[in-house]
C-alpha cells in the first residue's frame, strides 16, 4: 500500500471519528425514523443541488427564495433542521480538507475563475 493510500484511510478514519461526523450520523439516524420528512428534505436537497449546478437561471435569489418557501414547513421540523445543520458542518469540514490539499500541492484551478 502506498503512503498516499495509507494516509487516505487514516484521514477517512479521522473524519469518521470527528465530532462533525458523529453529529451528522446521529441526525441522519433520527431522520431515518421520519420517512416523510426525510423524503421531503431529500427532495429539497436534490433541487438545491440541481439549481446550484445549473447554468442560465435568470433570477437566482428569487429561485432560492421560492425553493425555501416551498420547503419551509419541513425545514422548520427539529429533525430536519438538525440534520441540515449537521450535514453542512460535515460538508464544510470535507471542503476545508480538499481546499488544503489543493492549495498545498499547487493544483491549477485558474480555469474556474
Amino acid at each position: 500500500m502506498s503512503e498516499v493510500d495509507r494516509l487516505k484511510c487514516e484521514l477517512a478514519e479521522a473524519v469518521k471519528n470527528s465530532e462533525e461526523y458523529a453529529n451528522y450520523k446521529k441526525c441522519k439516524d433520527l431522520m431515518d425514523g421520519k420517512p416523510d420528512i426525510e423524503r421531503t428534505v431529500n427532495e429539497m436537497r436534490r433541487e438545491k443541488f440541481e439549481f446550484q449546478n445549473s447554468e442560465g437561471v435568470d433570477n437566482s435569489f428569487e429561485a432560492i427564495d421560492d425553493l425555501n418557501r416551498r420547503f419551509e414547513f419541513e425545514c422548520l421540523q427539529d429533525a430536519a433542521k438538525d440534520f441540515l445543520k449537521a450535514e453542512l458542518g460535515l460538508c464544510r469540514m470535507v471542503q476545508d480538507i480538499c481546499k488544503t490539499v489543493i492549495e498545498d500541492i499547487d493544483f491549477n484551478l485558474d480555469f474556474l475563475k
